[in-house]
């Protein structure tokens, strides 16, 4: 077992979030924490479908009112005494929020970055249409999330390379 620490992963939608997690996750021995599955458990308790726009729209919702109460909520599950992997981190105010959480670990954010033609293929995979895609990624937390978690990336990986 590695030495307790936070892993955070970010990266615009169909990057490889929950991929590169879930291998981290099998040879670190460390949890899977994912916002985005929170993020799904209240739109659930809201009784919303799970589409990716209203997705987004109650994960904004949930930070812009209380960034420290989403974040603290949604990595609930993690014992800090060993820590985890993050998956989906989406806001700056969000990491800082982590940070306080896990102060007595590190905290390393994995950015992954890759190229556009890449995550349309994927997130065509998925199973999403043009419109559901285009709406996604012009949502304006997924045209954030570059600029503002990217330079706060204590690494940064290319997506592309399986």
């Amino acid at each position: 077992m590695p030495d307790p620490s936070i892993i955070v992963l970010a990266s615009r939608i169909g990057a490889g979030k929950s991929t590169l997690a879930r291998a981290l996750a099998e040879v670190s021995g460390l949890p899977i924490v994912s916002f985005g599955q929170y993020v799904k458990s209240i739109a659930t308790e809201r009784k919303l479908p799970l589409s990716r726009e209203n997705l987004q729209t109650v994960g904004e919702e949930l930070v812009a009112n209380d960034p420290k109460e989403f974040t603290r909520r949604a990595l609930a599950s993690i014992d800090f005494r060993i820590g985890a992997i993050v998956d989906g981190l989406r806001h700056q105010t969000v990491l800082t929020e982590i940070r306080s959480l896990a102060a007595d670990l590190p905290v390393a954010v994995i950015f992954i970055q890759v190229a556009d033609a890449i995550r349309l293929k994927r997130l065509t995979a998925r199973g999403m249409n043009a419109n559901e895609i285009l709406t996604a990624n012009n949502h304006p937390m997924e045209l954030a999330v570059e600029e503002e978690l990217l330079p706060l990336a204590d690494l940064v990986l290319d997506g592309t390379i399986p």
